[in-house]
């Protein structure tokens, strides 16, 4: 008998708040990751940014089941360094893929967008950003290095679904794609999909908190950001 999936997905409207957090400190608790985004050589799009504009964060039903997922999150804050889910509820999370608008090169400092991207993670890295919230703390994932390969460029996940052998991308890939009208407001391509893998992983945090410091200065969560 097949396992029953309860779940709910919150929508997060893909609005920015740089280069402060519109968001008011209500519970002072934070869900903080880096992820640093390599394209593949020879990709005809480009993003000139070299983080994602949203991570998607699941939090699970139950701990080490990453398809059993209670609720999806997107990310309601981000800077040049990190992405942040401000007044995150207790529970566990991990984070299952990224978002961020894909852009035509045209010439120097001339881009066009020309869609969005979402990456889905592998298990090992999803297994890697498995989290404890702590109330009253900023409960960081870790900085991540992922890669693009050249073939996950030109050739969507849902083509490749079938043979996938990563049993976490292969859920997501397919529970967001069947579904996307529940938790964003545009179309979903085939090809937006794109399956990476994780080159880099570091567990820095009073480095991070040093660099995201200055994106918080006069806001109400700045006290969180100088706690040592």
């Amino acid at each position: 008998m097949k396992k029953l999936l309860v779940f709910y997905i919150l929508l997060i409207p893909f609005t920015g708040c740089i280069p402060k957090p519109c968001i008011i400190n209500i519970n002072n608790s934070i869900l903080a990751i880096q992820i640093k985004i390599i394209p593949p050589a020879g990709d005809p799009s480009y993003t000139p940014r070299s983080t994602p504009k949203h991570v998607i964060f699941v939090k699970l039903n139950d701990e080490k089941d990453y398809t059993n997922p209670q609720k999806i999150i997107f990310s309601n804050y981000y800077t040049k360094f990190g992405n942040y889910y401000l007044n995150v509820e207790d529970g566990t999370y991990v984070a299952i893929g990224a978002h961020y608008p894909r852009y035509h090169y045209k010439k120097v400092n001339d881009f066009s967008k020309s869609g969005d991207t979402f990456l889905l993670f592998p298990h090992e890295m999803v297994k890697k950003t498995e989290i404890k919230i702590q109330s009253g703390k900023i409960s960081y994932m870790g900085s991540y290095t992922i890669h693009q390969t050249a073939s996950a460029t030109f050739k969507s996940i849902f083509s490749l679904s079938p043979h996938l052998k990563d049993s976490t991308q292969k859920f997501y890939h397919n529970l967001l794609y069947n579904y996307p009208e529940r938790f964003i407001n545009f179309s979903v391509k085939r090809e937006t999909f794109i399956h990476v893998n994780m080159d880099g992983f570091h567990n820095d945090y009073n480095r991070f908190i040093y660099k995201q410091r200055k994106y918080f200065k006069g806001t109400s969560w700045e006290t969180l950001f100088s706690e040592k």
